[in-house]
């Protein structure tokens, strides 16, 4: 392998692993958002 294909190779996982964080954070910010939005709402009826 020549230093081409290794940059290439690195940028391609790299790219891969940050989408995958990318997309493991949003789903836990978007569950997190709702369940605050949730304990509000309970916490307004009393």
């Amino acid at each position: 392998m020549n230093v081409i294909q290794v940059v290439y190779y690195s940028v391609m996982i790299a790219s891969v692993l940050c989408g995958a964080a990318f997309k493991i954070g949003y789903e836990l910010g978007k569950n997190s958002s709702q369940a605050n939005k949730r304990n509000d709402r309970i916490n307004t009826k009393k």
